[in-house]
């Protein structure tokens, strides 16, 4: 069942304009659908390489856990001394310890994800957002909307808080007569189209909008087709490496303590 998305500012701002047309309130529209499907494609990607490694190294802590457990409570019916009789390996010493670790970083992912400071993935949704300024302000400019509102109206429609926050400080530096981008602030390489357009945003026409919005609507098409390539074969692997490294360690350890074990019966 699909719900309908409600209307956002720049929709309503559209809607009540005498100069817009029916053909900006379709093309924006638009936009927003395609934004929104890239932004869940982004999502469910991102959820089922997560998933996948999370739950993977959650089952090769449970099992080192238990194989070790074993592992230990047979050689003390023997009253063998693990370190002594070199049972336990080097790798298999640090094994749980590794896998917790690999826990708890990825417990954390969530967190990170919510303040878009996951890698590559927080490329993707960034040239999103500016994609949506590109859009926005290409719709706002024929309206004639003042800088500062038709910032705080695109601002509204951006997924990420920091870029929020961002574009209301560009419009309240608009209103104080500031420069909108600081001149000695660092300008990161893929965020330097949008930063060279703000810097003289009165110089802009929907045009340049539009070009603005499709240099990153490519940027991001492209990053979204490297991940959805590239996530799935590197999660599946890793999930493998760690599967396959505690059950060859565990188990092994496991496996000649019991062998040693019959032995010691006369088996």
């Amino acid at each position: 069942m699909v719900g309908i998305a409600r209307p956002d500012q720049i929709t309503e701002q559209l809607a009540a304009s005498s100069n817009a047309d029916a053909s900006a309130l379709i093309s924006w529209a638009e936009y927003c659908s395609h934004r929104d499907a890239m932004l869940h494609r982004t999502t469910m990607c991102a959820l089922a390489s997560w998933l996948l490694v999370f739950s993977a190294a959650t089952l090769s802590t449970i099992m080192a856990w238990h194989f070790q457990n074993s592992t230990l409570e047979i050689m003390a019916v023997f009253n063998d001394d693990p370190a002594a009789n070199g049972f336990l390996s080097n790798t298999s010493r640090y094994l749980i310890a590794s896998l917790v670790l690999t826990c708890v970083v990825f417990a954390i992912l969530p967190f990170a994800w919510r303040k878009n400071l996951v890698p590559v993935f927080r490329k993707l949704r960034n040239d999103i957002d500016w994609t949506t300024i590109g859009h926005a302000m290409g719709h706002l400019t024929p309206l004639g909307t003042p800088y500062p509102a038709a910032f705080r109206l695109t601002a509204a429609c951006l997924r990420c808080q920091s870029h929020r926050k961002w574009l209301e400080r560009a419009a309240q530096s608009v209103e104080a007569g500031q420069p909108v981008i600081p001149v000695d602030g660092p300008v990161p390489p893929n965020k330097a189209v949008l930063q060279a357009v703000l810097a003289n945003p009165e110089s802009m026409t929907q045009d340049n909008w539009n070009a603005v919005a499709q240099h990153y609507e490519s940027c991001s098409k492209r990053t979204l087709s490297l991940l959805l390539a590239a996530a799935p074969v590197a999660s599946t692997l890793l999930a493998g490496m760690i599967l396959w490294l505690a059950i060859t360690s565990t188990f092994g350890d496991f496996l000649r303590t019991l062998t040693s074990s019959f032995q010691h019966l006369g088996f």
